[in-house]
């Protein structure tokens, strides 16, 4: 009697999946026009274009460096468990998969490196007691040259420039990415800070700037100090925006606008008791994602005219912002945790 029961029950709930499932599978399509399209394409297995045999484990990078190539780190298991060695650099044909060459890389123990740039040379950083920079050229994979900076050093490139700043020389320098020697070095007041404090270092097409305690801003090809801007307000979470000419800077606070040709403050803006999580430019206006005080799944999304500094409307997002800000046809888009949202850019 149990047994019949039982297969009773089983073909009851058989027949109901059999006929639901069609149901809310059409149910929960909301995009009916990709269903339909996709009708018209036939399933196939991926096939791999080609594949190579190697003799490391893993990599720690793998960029594409234009011209058909690709840049592969190679990291293979240590000695001891669980510390990476570094192996050598290979640089693959991307079309074919040939080796057009392996060029060896000292093994960092307790560290890491990082890929600075791909042009005009291939640039290495390599952090552990010290920051090692590596420059290698893209034909045949020979070493031009190498240096070794302080390990807290802050590194921006641009071109075939290379600036170091370091705070515990209170140092700045302009290193030639080619010969890899020093154009200019000078001491910076913004450099004088706590080694645990970030320093950032941001660039334009003639100018460097570096922001701590304060705003300093350099001539990339001389080294000469344009202009500074001193201000004890300028947190840890101060955040920076470069649009026409001008840096928005952002903080709990402080907030402004500067020009970036003579230092001149176009505006300031009170006390914020929201952190900035993120900056979007477009046309007239700043948007700013601001993080909420109560909760972790709030944020605010405020415009703010860009000429004068006034703020033009706030909307509260019940959800956490997870993605940049994106401007179509005027309208603000960005997902958060929960869906996706567009907002207006008139409110």
């Amino acid at each position: 009697m149990n047994k019949r029961i039982l297969a009773l029950i089983i073909a009851t709930v058989s027949v109901f999946i059999f006929n639901i499932e069609p149901a809310l599978a059409k149910s929960r399509d909301v995009l009916a026009a990709t269903k339909k399209s996709a009708r018209k394409y036939k399933a196939v297995a991926a096939r791999a274009r080609w594949q190579q045999m190697v003799t490391f484990e893993a990599a720690d990078f793998i960029e594409e460096i234009g011209g058909g190539k690709l840049l592969v780190g190679s990291v293979a298991s240590g000695s001891r468990l669980g510390i990476p060695r570094h192996g050598p650099l290979y640089l693959f044909e991307k079309k074919n998969g040939r080796v057009l060459w392996k060029a060896s890389r000292p093994s960092l123990p307790s560290g890491q490196y990082s890929l600075l740039a791909t042009k005009p040379l291939i640039l290495l950083a390599g952090r552990e007691r010290l920051l090692q920079l590596f420059a290698i050229e893209a034909q045949g994979g020979k070493q031009r040259w190498s240096i070794k900076l302080p390990n807290e050093s802050v590194l921006a490139v641009s071109g075939r420039d290379l600036f170091a700043l370091s705070k515990s020389n209170r140092k700045i320098a302009c290193i030639d990415l080619i010969s890899g020697k020093e154009r200019w070095a000078l001491s910076t007041q913004v450099a004088r800070l706590r080694k645990e404090r970030p320093v950032r270092m941001f660039l334009s097409a003639k100018c460097v700037f570096v922001l701590g305690l304060g705003l300093q801003c350099f001539e990339r090809a001389s080294g000469r100090i344009r202009w500074q801007v001193g201000h004890p307000s300028f947190a840890d979470d101060t955040a920076s925006l470069q649009f026409d000419g001008k840096i928005c800077l952002w903080s709990k606070k402080h907030s402004m606008l500067i020009d970036e040709n003579n230092g001149k403050v176009h505006w300031q803006l009170e006390k914020s008791k929201a952190g900035v999580k993120a900056l979007y430019q477009k046309g007239n206006f700043i948007f700013r994602v601001l993080k909420a005080k109560t909760s972790a799944q709030e944020n605010f999304i405020q415009c703010v005219d860009s000429h004068k500094g006034q703020v033009k409307w706030l909307t509260k997002v019940a959800d956490n912002v997870v993605s940049p800000i994106v401007e179509r046809n005027g309208t603000l888009l960005f997902t958060g945790d929960k869906a996706l949202y567009g907002l207006s850019v008139t409110n």
